[in-house]
């Protein structure tokens, strides 16, 4: 299986929307990037999930999201009215 996840930064409020075969994986990956002074760049939180059964499918929803012609359906996934800034 395959999966679009969003994730919240927990500091900005900001959203991100990602695919991966394993989504603990990734927010670990996302949660421990450091910057500088060995200090997390932003913890996140995993807010939505979707799951698909090839990566095509998971790609292409991954793009109408990100995209100018996916606004609506994103609000709608993230639940927040207007548009959501992406990080």
């Amino acid at each position: 299986s395959f999966y679009l996840y969003v994730l919240s930064s927990v500091p900005t409020g900001r959203y991100y929307i990602g695919i991966t075969a394993d989504v603990g994986r990734r927010l670990h990956e996302h949660n421990s990037k450091m910057g500088a002074l060995d200090e997390p760049l932003s913890a996140v939180e995993l807010i939505g999930i979707e799951q698909y059964p090839n990566r095509k499918a998971e790609y292409a929803r991954e793009r109408l999201l990100k995209s100018r012609a996916g606004i609506q359906e994103r609000g709608e996934l993230l639940r927040v009215e207007g548009t959501v800034r992406l990080m």
